[in-house]
């Protein structure tokens, strides 16, 4: 079965190069399509006119959303993002003649898929140590300094779960972080969803695997380490693996031997690599790569 995949193409961000995206889907021959999110964050219209410019794709499409997908530009708007991710988004996929993974897995011939957002939980936020000597200061709820200025090992759970981080160094103070928590509004605890998702994997793969010769899992977020940055040298790399992803995704791959394929974006890095006996693709639409990544199973 051929399959391709794109994630993170951030319309308008990247509409010059949008063209040949387009004409690849349509003149693919995959018999499956899956988009991976972040396909035009906070823009509802841009979302259904790409969807729209691929409609002379002919096989199965799915999706699952991404954490851009979620964001709501309006800081006066009641909507929720959690209301986006359960309604608006399948609604507008679902026009379209797509299909949600994130309501409920799928058994194709006899390969199953089963994904969902994915999410982050911190479980990342140690892989990789930034440089030796880099400090910290630590911020208060309203993300304003403290006069703590901590290690690498002194940070928290609590200084992820703010979104911004600063880092001190003898030469400067920078401030990094996830730009969710300016536009993702009305979510629950980042921990809690993340751990919500990973609770649906199981039960999702597990309803299929009994009729399934192999199967495909779709996140947006990272399930394994080797998918992080990869630039890790700095500290800045370091500090946003926390929002990368979660471990426990990719433990509840391992449980499921009929796993053969994982999929996801969010790091923007295409990347092939191989876990035990399961394929894993980052298929990011990226300066590596303009087409949709083309994976045979």
């Amino acid at each position: 079965m051929k399959i391709i995949a794109v994630s993170d193409i951030h319309i308008p961000k990247n509409n010059a190069r949008l063209p040949q995206m387009v004409d690849a889907i349509n003149k693919s021959d995959a018999e499956v399509l899956i988009l991976g999110g972040d396909i035009a964050p906070a823009n509802d219209a841009a979302l259904e006119d790409f969807l729209a410019s691929i409609s002379n794709f002919r096989g199965l499409k799915m999706y699952v959303s991404g954490n851009h997908d979620l964001w709501i530009a309006d800081k006066n708007s009641t909507e929720t993002s959690l209301n986006r991710l359960q309604n608006v988004l399948p609604a507008i996929y679902e026009k379209y003649g797509f299909y949600s993974l994130e309501k409920q897995p799928l058994l194709y011939k006899d390969v199953g898929f089963a994904g969902n957002i994915g999410w982050f939980d911190y479980t990342f936020v140690r892989t990789y140590s930034p440089p030796f000597g880099t400090k910290f200061i630590r911020l208060d709820d309203n993300l304003q300094e403290t006069k703590q200025v901590v290690s690498w090992a002194q940070m928290t759970q609590a200084d992820w779960k703010r979104g911004y981080v600063k880092i001190k160094t003898l030469f400067s103070i920078e401030q990094t972080g996830t730009n969710d928590i300016d536009y993702i509004k009305g979510f629950p605890d980042d921990v809690i969803f993340c751990d919500q998702m990973k609770e649906k994997l199981e039960d999702d793969i597990a309803s299929i695997e009994g009729n399934a010769r192999k199967i495909v899992a779709v996140f947006h977020c990272v399930p394994f380490k080797e998918g992080l940055i990869r630039k890790n040298a700095t500290a800045v790399a370091c500090v946003r693996n926390a929002w990368a992803g979660s471990k426990y995704l990719g433990e509840v791959l391992y449980r499921h031997p009929k796993v053969c394929l994982a999929l996801w974006g969010h790091i923007h890095e295409r990347q092939e690599l191989v876990k035990g006996r399961i394929k894993c693709v980052n298929m990011s639409f990226s300066p590596e790569g303009v087409n949709p990544y083309t994976i045979e199973i």
